[in-house]
């Protein structure tokens, strides 16, 4: 089908998706695109298709899509190089990723979630769970910059869910979408001590028991993002994590605007 314009990621209220919304799927085998068109284009989404890494980075740059979606395997790079490439430019930082590949050991998923995919599907896959996978990352994407999410203020670090954006002492932060969810899941419940599977359950969308291991790869991200304020997030171990509070500063949220 024809490409379409204007594929900007739209604002939309909680639970919404975007009006119009396009997914990109990059993978040599047309099938997978043909599979999930149908069940997408019930729900409004369009689909368009490349069969390279090469071709993907090229259709984003005049028209980036709603979410992309990339096999592993690929003629001229890995999709875990065009993931990293995704990540690394500004104007695609946040664009929402779904890994679907042959290759599904948990080393592979680790990778992709380290590297900053939004979700992993094995191949075969079910078209039907796919596209509700999709629709459920687009529905998270949207609601992440949703004009009514507040500012949450804890001492230096300001997380504005409206644009979104992070910043500490002032100093803009990159953060990939699944960089920004965790933090806001694990700011706005200081003190509280979240399990794995809950990150899993809040963080990632139709998240497997197998994929634990890619909140602990998340989290070193984070706080590696975050510099001296990652030594808020603490390991429970044997549980999960926490925001410690910080107890000479008040940690706080206020109206956005």
């Amino acid at each position: 089908m024809p490409p379409s314009r204007n594929r900007t990621v739209t604002s939309v209220p909680d639970g919404h998706l975007p009006d119009v919304a396009s997914v990109l799927v990059v993978d040599p085998d047309p099938k997978v695109a043909q599979a999930i068109r149908p069940r997408l284009r019930e729900a409004g989404i369009g689909t368009d298709s490349v069969a390279s890494a090469a071709g993907a980075l090229h259709r984003l740059a005049p028209h980036p899509p709603n979410l992309l979606l990339t096999e592993i395997v690929l003629p001229d790079l890995p999709g875990t190089e065009l993931l990293r490439r995704i990540r690394a430019r500004a104007e695609t930082r946040r664009l929402p990723v779904i890994v679907v590949s042959e290759r599904a050991a948990e080393v592979d998923r680790v990778v992709a979630f380290e590297l900053g995919a939004d979700d992993f599907v094995a191949k075969p896959f079910s078209a039907h769970e796919l596209a509700l996978r999709i629709r459920a990352v687009l529905r998270r994407a949207t609601t992440l910059a949703a004009p009514a999410s507040p500012t949450i203020v804890a001492g230096s670090l300001v997380l504005d869910l409206e644009v979104p954006n992070l910043r500490i002492d002032g100093r803009s932060v990159p953060l990939s979408p699944t960089e920004l969810r965790l933090l806001s899941e694990l700011i706005r419940h200081p003190g509280r001590v979240l399990s794995r599977q809950a990150l899993l359950t809040a963080v990632w969308p139709r998240p497997t028991t197998t994929d634990r291991r890619a909140v602990d790869t998340a989290v070193r991200r984070l706080r590696a993002r975050l510099g001296p304020l990652g030594d808020r997030i603490e390991t429970v171990r044997g549980f999960g994590y926490r925001w410690r509070p910080d107890e000479s500063a008040s940690d706080h949220r206020r109206a956005a605007g």
